[in-house]
């Protein structure tokens, strides 16, 4: 599953205030910023910060 989001260190901040667990840092590449956080089932979700041109 794959979330798009404006901000993804606002997006970042508020899933850790929550006690969410990050599989990786943010990786920034042509397309623009993604991490990978693990739902509450353990399932990895997407979150995509689209590169603005």
């Amino acid at each position: 599953m794959v979330f798009n989001t404006p901000n993804i260190q606002a997006a970042i901040d508020f899933l850790k205030s929550k006690n969410a667990r990050f599989r990786n840092d943010v990786v920034e590449g042509f397309g623009g910023k993604q991490i990978l956080v693990l739902d509450p089932s353990g399932n990895l979700v997407e979150l995509v910060e689209p590169k603005r041109e």
